[in-house]
């Protein structure tokens, strides 16, 4: 699609989620309008650290549970 007719993206994550995602689209205007705040929240360690795996949907999941273990 030529630059000209490219429909604006709109992105609402959170701000540098939203940044760094327009940077990567080159050619393509984008409506930064973060409407999403990433919180951590309360869990047990314990429990991950003892967990034999771990699904994760976020990276910013993957942050906020701690240090792993080297399990899939």
């Amino acid at each position: 699609m030529p630059p000209d007719c490219r429909p604006p993206l709109l992105l609402t994550r959170p701000l540098s989620d939203s940044q760094r995602f327009a940077a990567r689209m080159d050619g393509w205007p984008a409506v930064i309008s973060p409407i999403l705040r990433i919180v951590a929240v309360d869990h047990d360690p314990a429990a991950l650290h003892a967990a034999a795996g771990l699904v994760f949907t976020s990276a910013h999941a993957v942050a906020a549970a701690g240090p792993g273990r080297g399990r899939p």
